[in-house]
């Protein structure tokens, strides 16, 4: 019987090479193609398989048509459950899968037509909790799904020629994707894992649960594992319940952490990095912010950060219910919650060539802006290799025969430490800065100790001058300023210290006092400032001891050149 177009996806087609059965089974029909077989609905609606069978229920049609001999009504069929078996492949506008068993079962719900004064009766309703208004229509209407595994069980529910994926079960192998029709190229979201079961999927309460081992989802350039993922699209939420990892871009984070953890320049980090987090109790991620809890661990390419929880703010919000596919989103900030150990490695060219340890608590790090700060009590050690220009150890090392004060140690001059430099800051109160400006401020009770040791695994010892060797320092302050610049050529870093508040300095040879210290490597120039800042510093092994004060004093120490601005005391006797 010829039908209209409106029609024509009511009509089943099939194909099968071996034998097709029809035969009652109680109050149904069951249609049974074998070996080759194939259902279409349709030009774009197909199930194809090694055998199929198909249970119909017989039921009236609603619409009445007029036979010329009085005859009785032609019988309407609708589908209540299809069972294929063997290679099954199905392929519609909104699904395809693939799998070597397939179960589907229909609902069906009569269309709802407009009304006469043009408005439209309230949409239909799923059995079950799931109200699918126009806005649900229009967003499965721009999803395709692609979903794979061993047996697969799909609740499908027709609503005149419409038909809504309510239901999904797949068991073993399972994955589950959905792309935007509109958008080719990345998936909007992906999961796999051992067992998935999605509830709901053309609808805006979406739910869906993934276990395995372990069960992933991927979503905008994020991918979550762990035994058991959970996703609610209403919520906008997607969640683990214990241990799992997860990673993400971390957009313009750099190879370090800090200036006390040495940062490369935009020119030496060209690419983003991808950020790895792994925890032990939980995961909650609400389309702004992931929240990790428990023994989080954090890595990126040089980078380890552990901490008792970590929150993340994303650069961009993820809606699940529109999952555009346009622009992968990342970190743009993290916040380190409790106990925060960090240890960072720098390596060229296959060779370590710095060695960043850090130790606070509470750290945040801003990656947009650089902003970075941490609670105290704390420590910073950084070891480098041959990277400071001008050592501070030219205080006590020089071979010039008439230095204004004579050196206790001689040695040969050296514009470049050729071995290791370490440098480590302790401090009681806090840490704040910029890692893009290269600059970190310490403040409570501050300790730093800078000298060169010989290789990475040495340390100098902040708590006795004897500690730090015969080149080293150790500067006490209220407050202590550390920048790192780079020279022209961008290969040798200066560092530049400022201490503020309560300032001694302590070397093998040498004390100075003042209000307010500076040095710089690269200039080699140290400034004592405050009321009565003094230098004390011994003439040779054996000698007297000179003493300058002033309320300022520079001293170049490449040149062992003095200058003193409003001295109070000046004594530069030999022995």
């Amino acid at each position: 019987t010829e039908q209209s177009d409106p029609e024509q996806s009511d009509i089943l087609q099939c194909q099968w090479q071996g034998e097709i059965i029809l035969r009652p089974d109680g109050h149904q029909h069951v249609l049974s193609l074998v070996k080759d077989a194939s259902l279409s609905a349709g030009s774009e609606n197909t199930i194809s398989a090694d055998r199929l069978h198909c249970w119909f229920n017989e039921v009236e049609n609603s619409t009445k048509i007029v036979q010329p001999d009085n005859s009785s009504q032609p019988k309407h069929f609708q589908p209540d459950r299809i069972l294929a078996m063997g290679n099954v492949q199905v392929q519609t506008p909104q699904l395809t899968s693939t799998t070597p068993q397939l179960e589907v079962w229909f609902t069906h719900q009569e269309a709802v037509l407009p009304s006469r004064a043009g408005q439209t009766d309230t949409p239909p309703k799923s059995p079950g909790p799931n109200n699918h208004t126009q806005q649900t229509t229009t967003h499965q209407t721009t999803s395709k799904f692609d979903v794979v595994g061993d047996l697969i069980r799909l609740q499908l529910r027709k609503v005149g020629q419409q038909t809504y994926v309510d239901r999904i079960n797949i068991n073993g192998n399972a994955f589950f994707s959905e792309s935007q029709q509109s958008e080719p190229g990345p998936l909007a979201l992906a999961v796999s894992g051992d067992s998935l079961s999605v509830e709901d999927a053309t609808g805006k309460q979406g739910r869906a649960s993934v276990i395995g081992n372990p069960a992933t989802i991927r979503a905008r350039g994020l991918t979550m594992s762990g035994k058991t993922v959970q996703l609610n699209r209403g919520q906008n939420r997607i969640w683990v319940d214990g241990p799992g990892w997860m990673t993400l871009p971390a957009g313009t984070l750099p190879s370090s952490t800090s200036t006390t953890l040495q940062v490369p320049t935009q020119r030496e980090t060209k690419k983003p990095q991808a950020l790895a987090v792994i925890w032990n109790k939980g995961m909650n991620f609400d389309g702004k912010q992931v929240r990790f809890s428990q023994q989080v661990e954090t890595r990126t390419d040089s980078m380890k950060i552990h901490s008792d929880a970590l929150e993340v703010d994303l650069t961009h919000s993820v809606n699940l219910l529109q999952p555009s596919t346009t622009q992968d989103i990342g970190a743009r900030s993290l916040k380190f919650i409790g106990a925060v150990t960090a240890e960072n490695r720098t390596i060229v060219d296959d060779q370590l060539t710095q060695w960043d340890r850090l130790k606070v608590s509470d750290l945040s790090l801003a990656l947009d802006s650089g902003n970075i700060q941490a609670t105290g009590p704390g420590h910073v050690q950084t070891v480098r290799h041959g990277q400071v220009k001008n050592s501070l150890s030219s205080l006590t090392t020089n071979n010039d025969p008439n230095p204004l004060i004579q050196p206790t140690v001689k040695g040969p001059p050296s514009k470049t430490n050729p071995g290791w430099n370490y440098l480590e800051t302790i401090f009681q109160s806090g840490m704040s800065g910029n890692i893009h400006q290269q600059q970190i401020e310490f403040t409570g009770r501050v300790r730093t100790i800078y000298g060169p040791v010989t290789s990475p695994q040495d340390r100098l010892d902040a708590d006795s001058p004897e500690g730090c060797g015969k080149e080293g320092l150790l500067v006490h302050c209220d407050r202590m300023v550390v920048a790192q610049n780079h020279t022209n050529d961008h290969t040798v870093r200066d560092i530049e210290l400022v201490a503020i508040g309560n300032t001694t300095i302590e070397g093998d040879a040498f004390t100075a006092r003042a209000d307010r210290l500076s040095y710089t490597s690269g200039k080699g120039l140290l400034v004592l400032e405050g009321n009565d800042a003094e230098l004390w510093h011994q003439q040779a092994q054996d000698g007297v001891n000179s003493r300058s004060a002033a309320r300022r004093i520079l001293f170049w120490t490449q040149e062992k050149r003095l200058q003193v601005d409003d001295a109070s005391f000046l004594d530069l006797s030999q022995p």
